[in-house]
């Protein structure tokens, strides 16, 4: 139980000060129930279910209120406004949003590893923070935003440098061509379940003539494999650019960037990995933009309807040049839909998933460039590549 101090307004109709004291005092049910809801899930994990959210919680906010205590009330000519100490169900509300699918309990999250090389606009080589001379205080940046964004949606990350420090003795240890085996190994040593590794560079920046600034551009390949098994749970290969007026400012700034796009898109991934799958099937509405080629739209559909699991229907809703709407059945949850969908591997083109709601999904077709020449690294190590 907790109790929280909420304010509520109600206008005063037709003089009736009892009808207007018992609105503003339901208002303010709702206002302490919506500062709970706030505290139990991540501003960003609200926004995506929020649909969920309000059917679960907002709609019947007097359900998880076991009582209340008035105190101050002031009215003027036109409103009448209630100050309470409401007392609040948290483990109720918190056990409905994890019961309709809106919060994963978080003794189910896993614990991340995070193993970034990472390379700076300037620099020669990449950085990491592992190798023969533990660094204690080298974290790459993309690391420090990556596990922030993953943290706000309940996914915790430890320190390696403690458990690699037994490892580096070893003859056999190379930091250059550390892989997927010595990834999972330190990654048990830390008593974490999933490791979170790749590729982060920050390589160009383009004068904008007639000013002293530039534009700078960061890509992230990162991915998420479980470290008991070497399967891979989730991929993101993001690109973002920003303007600046400083090398290190602009690096790392777009190396931010992509790298909370990364986040973004690993979460979905983790989250319907570990979540639990509802009984019945959802109908989806999925929008997909960047359908031109058209040819790319009908490769997806396709998949969606032939070759995608949990998929039991999709219907065409309506389309136009630029994007389509599709209705589909499906039996899970939207996040292992949108998962399996940034997974598949077309021959033209990539998924990207930019939101994901209760009953609505928004993705688009991004057409490949042409493939670059394999860089060595630890991914190469992973299975499939």
């Amino acid at each position: 139980m907790e109790a929280v101090d909420a304010i509520g307004v109600s206008k005063i109709y037709q003089g009736k000060v009892s009808n207007a004291r018992e609105a503003a005092t339901e208002d303010s049910f709702e206002m302490a129930v919506t500062k709970v809801v706030s505290e139990i899930v991540p501003p960003d994990v609200l926004a995506s279910n929020f649909d969920a959210v309000n059917r679960l919680i907002l709609s019947k906010t007097e359900s998880f209120v076991q009582g209340f205590q008035v105190l101050a009330e002031a009215q003027d000519s036109t409103h009448l406004r209630i100050m309470t100490r409401v007392r609040v169900d948290h483990n109720a509300i918190q056990d409905a949003l994890r019961a309709g699918g809106a919060l994963a309990a978080q003794a189910d999250l896993p614990v991340l590893l995070f193993l970034v090389n990472e390379k700076e606009f300037g620099q020669q080589t990449p950085r990491h923070w592992w190798g023969k001379a533990v660094s204690q205080n080298l974290t790459p940046y993309s690391e420090t935003v990556m596990a922030r964004g993953l943290a706000e949606k309940g996914f915790p990350s430890v320190d390696g440098r403690d458990s690699i420090r037994a490892m580096v003795s070893e003859p056999q240890f190379d930091p250059e061509r550390f892989d997927l085996t010595s990834a999972m190994r330190l990654a048990k040593n830390a008593q974490a379940q999933v490791v979170i590794f790749g590729e982060v560079s920050a390589e160009n920046a383009t004068a904008i003539p007639g000013t002293d600034m530039a534009s700078y551009e960061a890509s992230v390949t990162i991915q998420a494999v479980n470290a008991d098994t070497g399967e891979r749970i989730a991929t993101s290969s993001q690109v973002a650019s920003v303007v600046s007026d400083n090398d290190q400012n602009g690096s790392r700034d777009a190396i931010a960037k992509a790298s909370a796009q990364a986040a973004q898109e690993l979460a979905i991934g983790l989250a319907a990995a570990y979540q639990t799958q509802p009984q019945g099937p959802v109908t989806l509405e999925i929008k997909v933009s960047g359908i031109s080629p058209l040819a790319n739209f009908v490769a997806f559909r396709n998949a969606l309807k032939s070759d995608t699991e949990g998929v039991t229907r999709v219907l065409p809703k309506g389309m136009t040049d630029r994007e389509a709407l599709l209705m589909v059945e499906y039996k899970g949850m939207p996040q292992k839909l949108a998962r399996d969908l940034t997974l598949k591997a077309f021959d033209r083109f990539s998924v990207h998933v930019s939101y994901i709601g209760e009953s609505q999904m928004d993705l688009q077709l991004i057409p490949k460039d042409p493939e670059p020449a394999p860089t060595p690294g630890i991914l190469e190590e992973l299975p499939g590549n």
